[in-house]
């Protein structure tokens, strides 16, 4: 079992987002994500990186809404990614950074793990794979106390929960 609490990272009227740290690790996810990318030379990641924390400011302000996320994990769980779309033309695709999240309102944002993408699926990356199963098993672990009457927005800041 792993320990999971939650740790703010920007608390502001439209929305509460969180990250989240695992058997009392010293950082937060949100927290090793900005430390690995900051500092990226590459033109194509400091530009994914950079979009990433627009978003963020983006969600801060207008909240956690469906627009700013692209669903990943599986259908019956609210894990997503914050992707980076690059527009060459008339051609959309996505960005190589992905930071991944648990949406569970539009005013409710808990950030897991990310890394660059280089793969077809997260998938086929075991650093990806384990931040999107970590925050399945969150999700899983939080409908159960949602279920129970629960209200997270108030309970999150204190929270801590167990996972496989």
């Amino acid at each position: 079992m792993r320990r999971v609490e939650f740790e703010p990272f920007r608390l502001t009227d439209a929305a509460q987002i969180f990250s989240i740290k695992i058997n009392g690790s010293r950082d937060s996810e949100i927290k090793k994500f900005l430390n690995e990318f900051q500092l990226v030379d590459g033109l194509y990641l400091r530009a994914d990186f950079d979009t990433i924390l627009s978003i963020l400011a983006q969600i801060s302000k207008h909240g956690a809404k469906e627009s700013f996320f692209r669903p990943e994990g599986r259908i019956q769980d609210r894990v997503c990614a914050i992707p980076v779309f690059i527009v060459h033309g008339k051609r959309k695709r996505n960005g190589s950074l992905r930071l991944y999240c648990l949406r569970v309102s539009d005013s409710i944002l808990i950030i897991g793990g990310g890394g660059c993408k280089v793969t077809r699926t997260y998938e086929e990356d075991s650093l990806l794979s384990d931040f999107v199963t970590t925050l399945q098993h969150v999700d899983k672990e939080l409908a159960v106390l949602e279920a129970n009457g629960i209200n997270l927005s108030n309970e999150l800041i204190n929270l801590t929960i167990y996972i496989k």
